[in-house]
This record gives C-alpha cells, sequence and structure tokens, in this order.
C-alpha cells in the first residue's frame, strides 16, 4: 500500500522532535557547568515541532473537511440550477414529459456527485401496486426499477411486500425514511442484505416523496464499504426531493398525467 506523504512527512518530523529534545539536553551544558544556549535554543525548537506537528494535522483535516463540504455544497448547487430552470420551463411548455425527464437528470447526477465518483451506481424504483390474487386480501406493493446510472453492473435487488426485505424498503418510502448502511458485509441491515451476488458493499436508500403522496425509492451504491456518509444522505435526499416535485406537479397539472 502506498503511504501519502504527509502521512509519512508527519512521522519523520514527529520522530526528528521526540529524538531531537533528550539530545540536545545532552549537550546544553558543557563541561565546564556553563550552558550552550544553542543547543537550549534546539531544544526549544524541538519541543514547539513535537507540538506543533499535530496541530498542523488538526488543522489540515479541518480543512479537508470544510472543502468537502463546500464541494458538496457546490455539487448541489449545479444540480439544482438546471433541474429547477427545466421544472419551470417544462410546467409551462410540456407538462407531461417533466417526470420522465427530471428522475432521468436527478438519477444521472445522483450517480456523478454523490459518493466516490465513477464507481457509484445510482437507481430510482417506482412504487407500483400489484392486482391481487384471489388468495390474498389486499393488492401486493412493488418497488420496480425505472432508472440506472453510474456504474453499468446489473440491479439485482427486488422489493415486494411479500417479502421481509421488500415490505422494510416499502415501510421506508410509505414514512419518508432513509436508511445509510456502511458495509453490507460486516454491519448489514436486518432484511436488507442481498443473495450475496451484489457488487456493492455500501448503499443508501431515501424515499421520494411530495405532497403526502409516496413516489418511490432513490439509491446510490458503491463497492468499496465506507465510500459513503453521512453527508450523501442529505445531498440524496435534496435530488429525491427535486423526483417528488416533477412526481407532484405531474400529478396535479391539468393533462401531465397522460404521457
Amino acid at each position: 500500500m502506498a503511504v501519502k506523504w504527509g502521512t509519512l512527512s508527519r512521522f519523520i518530523l514527529t520522530v526528528v522532535a521526540i529524538v531531537g529534545v533528550p539530545t540536545c539536553t545532552l549537550f546544553v551544558k558543557r563541561a565546564d557547568g556553563t550552558y550552550d544556549w544553542r543547543w537550549f535554543g534546539g531544544q526549544i525548537f524541538f519541543v514547539l515541532l513535537a507540538a506543533g506537528v499535530p496541530a498542523y494535522a488538526a488543522w489540515r483535516r479541518k480543512r479537508t473537511e470544510i472543502s468537502d463540504l463546500t464541494r458538496s455544497r457546490l455539487h448541489l448547487s449545479f444540480t439544482l440550477n438546471p433541474v429547477l430552470r427545466r421544472i419551470v420551463r417544462r410546467t409551462v411548455e410540456d407538462p407531461a414529459a417533466l417526470r420522465n425527464e427530471i428522475r432521468a437528470i436527478v438519477v444521472r447526477a445522483a450517480a456523478d456527485i454523490v459518493g466516490p465518483g465513477l464507481m457509484t451506481r445510482s437507481c430510482y424504483f417506482e412504487l407500483v401496486e400489484v392486482t391481487a390474487q384471489p388468495a390474498q386480501a389486499a393488492p401486493l406493493k412493488q418497488l420496480v426499477l425505472e432508472e440506472q446510472a453510474g456504474r453499468a453492473d446489473p440491479v439485482l435487488s427486488e422489493f415486494t411486500s411479500a417479502t421481509p426485505r421488500g415490505a422494510d424498503a416499502i415501510k421506508l418510502v410509505m414514512t419518508d425514511g432513509q436508511v445509510r448502511c456502511r458495509d453490507v458485509i460486516k454491519e448489514p441491515l436486518p432484511h436488507w442484505a442481498d443473495d450475496g451476488d451484489q457488487t456493492y458493499k455500501t448503499f443508501i436508500s431515501v424515499a421520494v416523496v411530495g405532497h403526502g403522496t409516496a413516489y418511490g425509492m432513490l439509491t446510490v451504491d458503491a463497492p468499496k464499504a465506507g465510500d459513503l456518509d453521512k453527508r450523501d444522505v442529505y445531498l440524496l435526499r435534496a435530488m429525491a426531493g427535486l423526483i417528488a416535485v416533477a412526481n407532484t406537479i405531474a400529478q396535479v397539472v391539468p393533462g401531465a398525467g397522460q404521457q
């Protein structure tokens, strides 16, 4: 594994400081009992170095966190602006086409800017009802894949109210919930485990709900555990809201639901 220069340099400087302090102490006092202030100054320097290295590292970490947060806000801004313009224009020109267009744009944007980037996959599952069989008391609910972007691996997940996993996913949608699994192998969520053939190791799922109506579920996954964090949840939530707005407009604008 390659060692980043920042980590290696901090380690080297820390070792130098630890060794330098006692070394200067040995030579600060001359044989005749007088003090060599040059060695005393070196001792002070190494003490400051030992204290400064971790302080600098903490400052760099904080700066990186701020940069990541700023980057997330910029990404969200870049996504929001064209989508909102499209919503306004299509609502006036062609509301029937709005729903599918916005859904495709948002799913593509989620794959591009949420998580690690190139290896991210995003999916949108539409909530539908399946006609009940005679032996069933109520229609089955399903989450059906409608849109996919990013990593080209096939989507193996199936969600139906007849299974514990599907029931949990549908409950998440109906209650406007969200879920994040940092590591599907080491920290699996109850009922959310796949059969082992999935290519992802971490995922986020959020409900798409608008105007009191549950529309579906927006998900993002990545092949490396831990690649998705809480900030990605907030980002995906905002994107799910865009799909919900488009779906709501498609329902309430006259003639929009005919496509």
